[in-house]
């Protein structure tokens, strides 16, 4: 079976056009078991989906929708919103001139060492 990329949904990869006759030659050959059962290939695709697909299927929307989304997505998405929020405010202080830069750095030192040396004494 392929995925279509729609949640819940899978497709066969032979519907569409075919798929009409498909079931007309199923039902057709109702009364052959043995070339109904080479025809689907022993079931094989059937019981992959049953033990396969279909439960790491809900373990994947399970783990998505409980898991990933509440711990790890929405924290992140507002950090990220937080951290834009941050950034625009701290934009106000930017003029881009470099002496109010160097300025703000030599105060910061400066009340750097005061409070070393305030500690220290």
């Amino acid at each position: 079976m392929a995925d279509d990329g729609h949640r819940g949904r899978r497709r066969h990869p032979r519907d569409g056009a075919g798929h009409a006759q498909d079931v007309a030659r199923l039902r057709a050959g109702a009364g052959r078991p043995f070339a109904t059962l080479f025809e689907r290939k022993f079931f094989v695709d059937e019981l992959y989906d049953i033990l396969f697909y279909l439960p790491a299927s809900a373990t994947a929307r399970f783990a998505r929708r409980f898991i990933e989304r509440p711990f790890f997505q929405l924290p992140l998405d507002g950090i990220g919103i937080a951290a834009r929020g941050i950034a625009r405010q701290l934009s106000h202080a930017q003029g881009g001139i470099v002496r109010q830069y160097a300025m703000v750095l030599a105060v910061g030192v400066g009340a750097l060492a005061v409070w070393f040396l305030v500690q220290a004494a």
